[in-house]
């Protein structure tokens, strides 16, 4: 995750990475990383019904960290749910 930005684990199964850039450099990102994950995890039988969502969120000088986060959780779960 770190060859696209800033990344950390948030907590549980839950990491987060800020990547600089447009939306689109972000939502190129998560495309990368989502078939990056899903390729590592389809080498493993015991892996193969682990699944990726991915969340964005655009940052802006009037918001916080904590608002950027709860707005990418939020469409985390979307996604998740799809």
């Amino acid at each position: 995750l770190g060859r696209y930005g800033t990344a950390g684990r948030l907590g549980g199964d839950e990491f987060g990475c800020w990547v600089p850039g447009s939306v689109a450099d972000a939502e190129r990102a998560s495309s990368e990383m989502r078939e990056s994950l899903r390729a590592s995890l389809s080498e493993s039988p015991a892996l193969r019904d682990v699944s990726v969502s991915l969340g964005i969120a655009a940052g802006r000088p009037d918001v916080d960290v904590i608002e950027l986060l709860e707005l990418a959780d939020g469409q985390l779960y979307r996604r998740k749910h799809d």
